[in-house]
């Protein structure tokens, strides 16, 4: 009995701590400018455009060893520092963060995942809807799907919002044939 108490606290420990840390980078960075110390750009750095009617954007950093994502609003298109709305962490640092995923349960969300693997195979280890309205990231429990697009982006107009609400549109028209 004693052996199950100590593993259930250790759970809870771990359960807490992973948490404390993603309240700590909210903390410390929503609100704040996305060019804030512990931000900057870096060679990692990518991202695209996730709602054009909000200016807003997904962008993925390293900072200090940690793999992080944004989601960042921007006043004007073409601004160089905006707004940090939302922040999440990689658990595993040597993860990849891919956009092009899809959530079986909701195929018109835009959802994000992590992969260890950049030929992204197997299942995610990670995943986050992220909630256009609130521009935030809400967990995902259970696997969501690696769906290649042409990830032109910000080169032909489009965004992630736009990408998902065409995906919903076609998966609600198979299921009413």
């Amino acid at each position: 009995m004693t052996q199950a108490k100590f593993c259930f606290g250790l759970v809870l420990c771990l359960i807490v701590a992973t948490f404390a840390r993603a309240v700590d980078l909210r903390e410390a960075y929503v609100g704040k400018s996305s060019c804030a110390q512990g931000l900057q750009k870096g060679a990692e750095s990518f991202g695209i455009r996730l709602d054009k009617k909000q200016v807003a954007r997904l962008e993925a950093r390293t900072s200090e060893g940690r793999k992080i994502l944004m989601i960042v609003q921007y006043q004007k298109e073409w601004d160089d520092c905006g707004t940090v709305r939302d922040i999440i962490q990689s658990k595993a640092a040597d993860a990849f963060f891919v956009f092009e995923c899809v959530d079986g349960r909701d195929p018109g969300a835009v959802v994000v995942g992590t992969w260890r693997d950049q030929n992204v195979s197997g299942p995610s280890l990670q995943s986050w809807r992220v909630e256009l309205g609130e521009l935030k990231f809400v967990p995902i429990v259970g696997p969501v799907r690696y769906v290649p697009q042409r990830l032109s982006g910000n080169d032909d107009g489009s965004d992630l919002a736009g990408w998902a609400r065409q995906r919903g549109a076609k998966t609600r028209q198979r299921s009413t044939k």
